[in-house]
């Protein structure tokens, strides 16, 4: 068997379909194997383009050790992105965030080809980590308050569940399905347009509550997915196919 972690079938977006060349050439693969699962109820709803996605998703998890960290967040003061520095992540509406809210910092972990020009325009608010090991953003994650994650494309963000393990909710776009997982002002944020975000961290910089909510409901959902549990719903579904 195998899952669909992405976006397969929307043109719109980076999709599989641009990783095989063609809508054929991706489902002739795809017909070779007997069981599909995706990851997300969304990616199995949007899978529109010939191929058999089983309903029943299978959703990833984490090392939960690793990145758990019961914590109170009192105030909105350090933002995290973490992942790479591409066209595709926005890391630009990152940075015009940081231009309106110079008394946060905004961290960038991670690299990638936009590296340099970002920095070249960033205000100096913003500060790039570059790539970091997992034991080193366990470390920095001690400091953040919230993760945003500001792409229109993606499939299910383990970033979200590492950040949630640590009580850092995430501020993200509802155009792949993650408001399946993420309950706005519940366990997260979610927006729909950059003016949404804008407002958004407006909001939590004036009512530190919501972001103190936020924070014990991400660390609980985050418990949901520890590797622990949802090994055994694989183990389940592998053991009965056929």
């Amino acid at each position: 068997f195998t899952t669909i972690e992405g976006n397969m079938c929307d043109q719109r977006f980076k999709s599989m379909i641009d990783s095989f060349g063609s809508k054929y050439a991706m489902k002739k693969y795809f017909e070779l194997i007997p069981n599909i699962f995706g990851i997300t109820p969304h990616i199995i709803k949007s899978a529109t383009c010939g191929v058999d996605i089983i309903p029943t998703p299978l959703y990833l998890g984490l090392d939960y050790k690793k990145f758990c960290n019961k914590r109170v967040i009192k105030s909105l003061k350090n933002i995290v992105f973490i992942g790479s520095l591409t066209k595709r992540k926005r890391i630009s509406e990152i940075l015009d965030l940081a231009n309106n809210f110079r008394s946060l910092r905004f961290h960038i972990i991670g690299s990638g080809s936009l590296k340099m020009k970002l920095e070249s325009i960033a205000t100096s608010n913003v500060i790039f980590h570059g790539h970091r090991n997992h034991a080193e953003i366990v470390k920095l994650l001690n400091i953040m308050d919230l993760n945003i994650l500001l792409s229109h494309s993606e499939g299910f963000p383990k970033v979200i569940l590492e950040t949630a393990a640590a009580s850092i909710p995430s501020l993200v776009y509802d155009s792949y399905g993650i408001d399946e997982i993420i309950k706005d002002n519940k366990n997260g944020f979610v927006i729909s347009t950059n003016e949404q975000a804008y407002l958004k961290i407006k909001n939590l910089i004036q009512d530190p509550l919501l972001l103190k909510n936020a924070s014990k409901g991400a660390f609980l959902f985050s418990q949901r997915f520890d590797w622990k549990l949802r090994i055994k719903q694989w183990e389940d579904i592998i053991e009965n196919l056929v």
